[in-house]
């Protein structure tokens, strides 16, 4: 379940553990999203909002007994349809920058490109936001959220639904920018985490179809053993091969000891595929 809560930075979704007299203002923020409208604090919006407070608390008391109030249990969620939203080059990485946290990936991309949904998913934000300038964020079946921002240009409607691949906006510098780029996020229930753990920015793939959330996934020492593919839950390091004259996706295979078709999948390409001299190949 997911719990919001509207401050300077709502267009987070935070999983908040929290008392009982936090919860009716929480689901009401909830309920609003879901219809996509805004309850203004001005005083002829005040009926609606204690209206629709009236029912939740209703709501409440029927289900207070099941509610959690924090995740004690590992999860999973598995990976399905992706597209790398805009291939670019990689301008700056999660972490800190400069004295402050960067809580994404920013992709160079020039004013009025294309950009693309990773996932198939629902947009739950499609707006002006501080600091992000115009921005999408796109709700995913499996708890994963990913974020679209210093837009140009917002192509998609709340609640809409979409696809992998599908144009969900125009690049620009909108909000706080020094220029033209993508800012893309990816975020589990809400908090945010390093789009490197499931996305090879170097190839435009994926690192694993499956992820593992636990208590270690959210210490960054202790991360990467809660990575795992959906065969294996082994950490397991990626090699590349750089393409030269002569080479053949199955001559690439053989070296490596493994498959055409393995090769194929990891890198997102197909068996016909004419190889480029001088690219990188993911083989593990």
């Amino acid at each position: 379940m997911y719990f919001c809560s509207r401050d300077k930075n709502e267009h987070l979704l935070k999983p908040i553990t929290m008392k009982f007299h936090n919860i009716l203002s929480i689901l009401t923020c909830q309920l609003e999203d879901s219809l996509a409208v805004r309850v203004s604090v001005s005083k002829s919006n005040r009926n609606y909002s204690s209206l629709l407070k009236s029912i939740l608390f209703a709501l409440i008391l029927v289900f207070w007994m099941v509610i959690p109030t924090e995740h004690t249990a590992a999860q999973v969620f598995v990976i399905d349809t992706t597209q790398f939203p805009y291939k670019g080059k990689l301008l700056s990485k999660y972490g800190m920058r400069g004295g402050r946290f960067h809580a994404g990936m920013d992709i160079k991309l020039e004013t009025g490109d294309t950009v693309i949904s990773a996932f198939d998913g629902t947009v739950r934000i499609a707006r002006v936001m501080s600091g992000y300038g115009k921005m999408v964020v796109i709700r995913h079946h499996n708890g994963l959220e990913t974020v679209y921002a210093h837009l140009s240009k917002i192509l998609v409607n709340i609640n809409e639904v979409v696809k992998a691949g599908q144009p969900i906006g125009l690049g620009g510098r909108t909000g706080r920018a020094t220029t033209s780029h993508l800012h893309f996020e990816t975020r589990y229930l809400g908090e945010h985490f390093n789009p490197d753990r499931i996305i090879d920015f170097d190839n435009y793939t994926l690192v694993r179809d499956t992820l593992l959330i636990n208590k270690e996934f959210w210490h960054p020492l202790k991360a990467s053993s809660t990575i795992a593919s959906a065969h294996d839950e082994k950490s397991v390091s990626k090699k590349y091969h750089t393409i030269r004259q002569g080479d053949t996706l199955s001559i690439i295979a053989r070296k490596y000891r493994t498959s055409v078709k393995s090769i194929c999948k990891l890198n997102g390409i197909k068996e016909s595929k004419t190889l480029q001299l001088g690219k990188k190949l993911r083989v593990s």
